[in-house]
């Protein structure tokens, strides 16, 4: 007997162990509603992940006391290990006091492929990042026709949203791009629009469409009314070094405002690509820092610096301000 309650100490104890090596991070504040991807996922709630109460949870749940029998308090938050769901949804309890108490919380604004037009009430919405991998999934996939609408994604999601065909991206909120915020992977027009991004470890907007292989039409993003808060290398990005496959891109920038810092370019351009920048605000800018539109060659590498007024590159000097 004593053996066997000695083994189970010991089972116990590993997994306990097991737990606290997994990265936790935080997702949600003490009563927002929590919903899940997936299968059965232990769950930690505390100020912090280390020490925290943990049971083991699937789909919604609130992230309060009562759900995981831990004494009354406040300040706490809900933390979930890294890759060990799909997906999740967050939003606070009073804005779900008309919905579905069963499933997602917003039942159309899962991560995953949209094909309609999706209004995603505020809901704050991540994956998982892995640094800079490029493979990593984006948290939506928009097909040909697409619309997403309101919401936010997390500071921790990896790949933010994909455009597969002309699409539409409105009101989002990016809390802290992983990998990139968005990208533009189709012939057809990407639309991103009266949006913030923040704190871009690489580029904020990533352009790999090509032109219609049938009709020729050209693979275009549409960035207006949208504003970088933070830092960033880049905040659009025409292909790449790695790109195979050169033309067939352009680029429309409009009313952007960029309150942080931007180290490498507003925008890089890949010859012979095209971007028309008009109506560009940025803080403590001179005419030289940050570079406003670089251009480059097949290789990657920068022809001329920042150019102005050219065929890669349609900006004046007049089009960008300083505040």
């Amino acid at each position: 007997m004593f053996r066997f309650a000695a083994f189970v100490l010991l089972v116990l104890f590993s997994a306990a162990a097991r737990a606290e090596a997994i990265a936790y991070r935080p997702v949600a504040n003490e009563g927002d509603l929590v919903w899940m991807a997936g299968r059965d996922t232990l769950v930690a709630f505390g100020k912090t992940a280390k020490g925290a109460t943990r049971r083991w949870l699937s789909g919604r749940f609130a992230c309060e006391a009562e759900t995981f029998g831990a004494p009354d308090g406040s300040g706490r938050r809900c933390f979930l290990p890294e890759g060990a769901i799909l997906g999740y949804q967050v939003l606070p309890a009073f804005q779900l006091e008309d919905a579905d108490p069963e499933g997602p919380l917003v039942a159309a604004c899962v991560p995953g492929l949209i094909s309609t037009a999706v209004n995603c009430r505020g809901v704050r919405v991540g994956t998982f990042c892995n640094g800079q991998k490029e493979s990593q999934a984006p948290v939506f996939m928009l097909a040909p026709g697409a619309e997403l609408h309101d919401v936010v994604i997390t500071k921790d999601a990896a790949n933010g949203v994909w455009g597969l065909g002309s699409s539409v991206v409105d009101g989002v909120i990016w809390e802290n791009t992983c990998e990139d915020a968005a990208t533009m992977r189709g012939p057809g027009v990407m639309e991103i629009r009266n949006s913030s991004v923040s704190k871009c470890a690489d580029k904020c907007f990533q352009h790999n469409g090509i032109a219609h292989p049938k009709t020729g039409e050209p693979s275009r993003m549409w960035i207006h009314d949208v504003t970088l808060r933070g830092a960033a290398l880049s905040f659009y990005r025409s292909c790449g070094e790695r790109c195979e496959e050169r033309g067939g891109r352009e680029l429309l920038m409009e009313r952007v405002t960029v309150t942080g810092t931007i180290y490498r370019e507003l925008a890089g351009v890949n010859n012979p690509d095209h971007a028309t920048i008009r109506e560009v605000r940025v803080r403590k800018y001179n005419a030289y820092k940050p570079p406003v539109c670089n251009e480059y060659d097949s290789r990657g590498l920068v022809l001329t610096g920042s150019h102005w007024n050219g065929t890669t590159c349609d900006v004046s000097h007049a089009d960008v301000t300083s505040f």
